[in-house]
C-alpha cells in the first residue's frame, strides 16, 4: 500500500513571516566545499556503503546498488500516480521554491527542476550521491532535515517519500514544514503502509510475511515507528494544515512462498 497525504497552509500572520533577499543560487562557502568532499566516501559496513555525515543515523545504504534501487522506486511511483510528480494540486506560477527531503539520488528533484523551470528546487539528503550535471534551477545539499531547519526562503512545496525508515520525531518535522512554507504552500509525503498487507490474506505464512514482520521489527528496534504514515494525516491536522487529503494507492507486489515450519 501506498499512502499520499498533501496539506495546505492557511494564511499565516505578518509577523510570522521574514524577509530574505537570499536566494538558492548563492555561491557555497570554502567551508561548505570542503565539508562536501570529505563526506563523498561511504562509510564500509557488511560489503555495502553507509553515509558518512551523522553515521547510523539512517538505516539503509548509499553504495551504487542501493542507488539503483531508488531510481526504479521513481519510476515505479511515477507509473502508480499516471506520471504525476505530485498529486497536491499546486499551480505552476505559484511554485518559486520547492524542498525534497531526504532526495536520494536526486531523480525526483531533477525532473521536477525540469518540468517547473522557473522554479528552485533544493534537494537535501546525509548522502552526497546526487549527480553534479543537473537543470540549472535545481541544488543539493548535505543536511539534516531532523536537525535545526536554517533556510533562507520559505517555500511554495514541501516534497518527501518513501522517510518512514528516517523519520524520528515527526512532530518536529511537521512543525519545521508548517513554518517554512508561504502562505498557501503546500506539504506532500508519499509512502508505504506497515506491516504491507494483501487483499486476500494469501501472504499468511509465506516467506513474505515473515520478511515484512522482520523487517517491521528491525525498524522498531531503531526507534522508528513502523506504522507513521498511517498518523501523516493526523499530524497534519494537529500541525495546523489544512485541506489535508489522504490518498490510498494499491502497489503490487511479489508473493512470497509457503514456509516448510
Amino acid at each position: 500500500m501506498a499512502a499520499v497525504g498533501n496539506a495546505r497552509v492557511d494564511t499565516i500572520e505578518a509577523d510570522h513571516i521574514e524577509d530574505h533577499d537570499s536566494t538558492l543560487g548563492e555561491d557555497e562557502s570554502t567551508y561548505t566545499q570542503s565539508l562536501r568532499s570529505s563526506l563523498l566516501t561511504s562509510v564500509s559496513k557488511n560489503g555495502r556503503g553507509y553515509h558518512k555525515y551523522k553515521d547510523g543515523q539512517y538505516m539503509l545504504p548509499e553504495d551504487e546498488k542501493e542507488q539503483e534501487r531508488l531510481d526504479m522506486q521513481h519510476t515505479m511511483l511515477l507509473k502508480l500516480f499516471g506520471g504525476k510528480l505530485i498529486l497536491a494540486p499546486v499551480k505552476d506560477e505559484e511554485l518559486l521554491h520547492a524542498l525534497d527531503l531526504g532526495t536520494g539520488t536526486g531523480i525526483w528533484a531533477i525532473d521536477f527542476a525540469d518540468v517547473h523551470p522557473n522554479c528552485q528546487v533544493l534537494g537535501i539528503d546525509l548522502s552526497p550521491t546526487q549527480p553534479s550535471f543537473v537543470p540549472p534551477n535545481c541544488k543539493f545539499e548535505v543536511d539534516d532535515y531532523e536537525s535545526e531547519w536554517t533556510f533562507k526562503q520559505r517555500f511554495n512545496l514541501v516534497h518527501g517519500r518513501m522517510m518512514l525508515t528516517s523519520i524520528e520525531r515527526p512532530e518536529e518535522l511537521f512543525k519545521n514544514t508548517y513554518d517554512s512554507l508561504v502562505p498557501g504552500g503546500w506539504f506532500e509525503l508519499q509512502d508505504l503502509y506497515m506491516p504491507i498487507p494483501s487483499d486476500d490474506g494469501t501472504t499468511e505464512g509465506t516467506t513474505w510475511d515473515d520478511w515484512n514482520n522482520g523487517l517491521e521489527l528491525a525498524i522498531q528496534r531503531i526507534g522508528r515507528d513502523t506504522r507513521l504514515p498511517a498518523r501523516y494525516e493526523g499530524l497534519m491536522t494537529q500541525t495546523g494544515f489544512i485541506n489535508v487529503e489522504k490518498r490510498i494507492y494499491k502497489l503490487p507486489s511479489i508473493p512470497g512462498q509457503k514456509t516448510n515450519t
